[in-house]
């Protein structure tokens, strides 16, 4: 049995078997709201399997879409290797230009950094 298995179980048990309060397991197993939450509606509709099972359909959370794809990032990384020297802000403009995608400069950087 995983780790992380064993703690959902463990969670649920200190609820019903020693009474415990949702907020006061919730401090003890250092699990916020929303996510007790979660594993109780889990277990009341799945029992051990829905415990068990990721909540997601792959081992990638899903999300919103990237707004460039790919392919996109890679024709950026070529018209970047141009030029040696680019601000972050000229990055966006340039793929507001290009994509028509407006992205926040902080987004713009995190694509900088992994290319």
């Amino acid at each position: 049995m995983k780790k992380t298995v064993q703690y959902r179980l463990a969670f649920l048990n200190n609820l019903k078997n020693l009474s415990y309060d949702l907020d006061k397991a919730c401090v003890l197993f250092a699990v916020a709201k929303s996510t007790a939450y979660v594993w109780i509606r889990m277990w009341n509709e799945h029992g051990y399997e829905g415990i068990v099972s990721p909540f997601h359909k792959s081992d990638k959370p899903s999300g919103r879409p990237p707004k460039l794809s790919d392919d996109d990032l890679e024709k950026l990384k070529t018209m970047l290797s141009k030029k040696p020297n680019w601000l972050t802000e000229e990055v966006s403009n340039l793929i507001e230009q290009v994509w028509h995608v407006k992205l926040s400069l902080s987004q713009v950087a995190r694509i900088l950094k992994k290319n």
